[in-house]
C-alpha cells in the first residue's frame, strides 16, 4: 500500500475563488490526490470534515460547496483544512486555507413613514444578520448626511428626518452595512409631504 495513502497534492490544490475574501456562499476546489481517496474538509468549529468530492481514477478531484449563510459576514476568518480518507485511514499532512465569507446584506424591508409637521420619521423592520452593524439613510436618491443608524437592541430601526419643507415630496429608502462594510441593495421606496402650514407646535 502506498506510503502516500490519501495524500493531497498541495501543488495541484486551488480554490476558487482565490482570494481570502469569497464574496458568494458556493466555492469551487479542484487538486489531485490519490485515485480513489476521498477529500474531506472541515471549517473549525463548525462540525467534524465532509466528504466533498473523490479523486477519479487519475487522482483528479472537483468539487463545490454551499457555505451556511450563517457563517457570511464574519470579521474574524474561518479555518478552511482539507485532507484525503481511503477506508478507515486520513492522510496526516493536509491543506488549510484561512477565508471570510463575505456576502452584502439583505435588503432591508418594511420602510414606512410617519409625517410629523416639518419632520419625516421613519422606521424599518430590523436585518436579522448578525453581521449588520448599520442602515444609511437615502433621501431622493442621495445619502443623508450624517444619517447612519446604528443597529442595537431587538426593536425597529427608525430614523427622524429634520427641518424639511413643506410641500415638496420626499422619497426615501435605507441600506443595510455590516461589519466588513458590505453594504445591501437599497430598500423598496417610500414617498411622504409635510403638510403645508406645518410647524413645530401642534
Amino acid at each position: 500500500m502506498s506510503a502516500l495513502l490519501g495524500y493531497l497534492n498541495r501543488n495541484s490544490f486551488r480554490v476558487t475563488p482565490q482570494s481570502p475574501v469569497f464574496t458568494s456562499l458556493s466555492v469551487g476546489m479542484t487538486g489531485k490526490a490519490e485515485p480513489g481517496a476521498d477529500v474531506l474538509m472541515e471549517i473549525s468549529g463548525y462540525g467534524s470534515p465532509q466528504v466533498i468530492a473523490t479523486a477519479d481514477a487519475n487522482g483528479v478531484f472537483s468539487a463545490m460547496y454551499a457555505f451556511d449563510p450563517a457563517l457570511q459576514g464574519s470579521t474574524t476568518p474561518l479555518t478552511l483544512t482539507f485532507t484525503t480518507r481511503i477506508g478507515s485511514q486520513t492522510s496526516v499532512s493536509g491543506v488549510t486555507r484561512y477565508v471570510f465569507v463575505s456576502l452584502p446584506p439583505v435588503k432591508p424591508t418594511g420602510l414606512a413613514t410617519e409625517v410629523l409637521d416639518t419632520r419625516i420619521r421613519l422606521s424599518w423592520t430590523r436585518n436579522t444578520e448578525q453581521s449588520v452593524v448599520s442602515y444609511n439613510v437615502y433621501r431622493n436618491g442621495n445619502q443623508v448626511p450624517y444619517a447612519s443608524v446604528a443597529q442595537s437592541g431587538s426593536g425597529s430601526p427608525s430614523f427622524l428626518d429634520l427641518a424639511l419643507t413643506d410641500g415638496p415630496t420626499y422619497t426615501y429608502q435605507v441600506e443595510a452595512v455590516d461589519g466588513r462594510g458590505n453594504k445591501s441593495e437599497k430598500s423598496d421606496p417610500v414617498s411622504a409631504s409635510c403638510a403645508a402650514g406645518g410647524g413645530w407646535g401642534p
